[in-house]
């Protein structure tokens, strides 16, 4: 879409407008050929009147913009989000979730029962369960969901045996441990997703079962999800694959809690069979070589700099994407406007993926061949 405008903000052409304007009015008065030469006294007044105009004009220009979902900032995003009800408001930061497994001393011939908010830490972060754990007679172990009390993905990323240490222990526990990865922890919504979560919105209201309609559902379920993809590969059943951000791919929790947002009835149509599974990881390695011309030599460090930081730039935004192809050319463009003079790409190779899967980057060789002649 074309840029919209509400009121003229350049400067200099509102100061034009003025100023010709004025000599405009005084010549229709009767004096031929007035002009206003640089440094008249009447010419800096106006100068200064054009100056509070330009100001007040990129105002009106923001404030008319502000109302436009694609211009809207953070101060007036989320009053678009509120004409459409609780659905509408912008993810807040979660929490970090993983998987906890109790163990007994020995079997008991009774229920123990593990209470809700049972605390365990890692020495700098404290997990608590989610709800109460039963581990019935003659077991000994039990699994229970666990919450960071810290929102914010700092708690992501601590593999099984890692939380261990119980504040709250209770009769006849003898240990506990994470059995899964914690993940799930991220910040306020970024404010594109915002955007592109309330432009996808009103799908959301028909019960008719459209893709648009299980995108957005299963972006409510974290504020860490950067992509859904939906499709049904037989009739009656829909497919729904998250991605995680970072090209991350959605641990077991995250899944679940994906699932049950789509198991509300007044979200799922009753005939669907919702199957909410990993992304297929598509996995490449980057091979590359590159020269900077010779006339570039005293910046040849800064280019290597910059080659480098568009390398790492094109493995994000290879991610960043469900279903989108590995493209060669992509990474070429990138580098060049880095500064190289020419690339030699081994690896990768242009490659077509499908919806659901995930290009993930292996093993990544940035060779720096040299100055060459133009």
């Amino acid at each position: 879409m074309a840029d919209l405008w509400f009121a003229e903000t350049n400067a200099r052409r509102i100061e034009a407008a003025v100023i010709t304007g004025y000599e405009a009015a005084a010549q229709l008065a009767g004096i031929p050929n007035y002009k206003l030469y640089p440094g008249d006294p009447r010419r800096l007044f106006l100068e200064a009147i054009a100056l509070l105009l330009a100001q007040q004009n990129a105002v009106i220009d923001l404030t008319g913009k502000s109302n436009l979902l694609r211009y809207a900032g953070e101060a007036t995003i989320a009053d678009l989000g509120w004409l459409y009800g609780p659905r509408g408001d912008r993810l807040q930061p979660s929490h970090a979730i993983t998987t906890i497994e109790f163990t007994l001393s020995a079997a008991r011939n009774s229920v123990t029962t593990v209470p809700g908010g049972t605390r365990l830490t890692t020495g700098s972060l404290v997990f608590q369960t989610a709800e109460p754990l039963d581990i019935p007679a003659g077991e000994l172990t039990g699994r229970v969901a666990a919450i960071c009390d810290t929102p914010g993905p700092e708690a992501n990323g601590m593999l099984p045996g890692q939380i261990m240490e119980i504040i709250d222990r209770g009769p006849f526990v003898e240990k506990a441990i994470n059995v899964t990865e914690s993940a799930g922890g991220a910040n306020v919504e970024d404010i594109e997703a915002y955007r592109e979560r309330i432009r996808n919105l009103p799908e959301s209201f028909s019960v008719a079962g459209p893709d648009g309609a299980y995108w957005f559902w299963a972006k409510t379920a974290n504020p860490g999800i950067i992509d859904v993809a939906v499709w049904s590969p037989e009739p009656g059943h829909v497919n729904v694959v998250p991605l995680m951000e970072g090209g991350e791919l959605p641990t077991q929790d995250i899944l679940d809690a994906v699932y049950d947002i789509m198991s509300d009835k007044t979200k799922r149509p009753l005939t669907d069979f919702v199957h909410v599974i990993d992304p297929e990881p598509i996995d490449y390695d980057v091979t590359i070589t590159y020269w900077i011309e010779r006339s570039n030599a005293p910046m040849a460090v800064a280019i290597q700099t910059a080659v480098t930081a568009a390398v790492s730039d094109y493995l994000r935004w290879q991610s960043s994407r469900l279903g989108l192809d590995i493209i060669p050319d992509e990474l070429t463009r990138r580098v060049m406007e880095a500064g190289a003079r020419r690339v030699d790409i081994a690896s990768p190779v242009f490659t077509l993926l499908q919806q659901g899967q995930v290009a993930q980057a292996g093993t990544v060789t940035v060779s720096y061949g040299g100055l060459e002649d133009a």
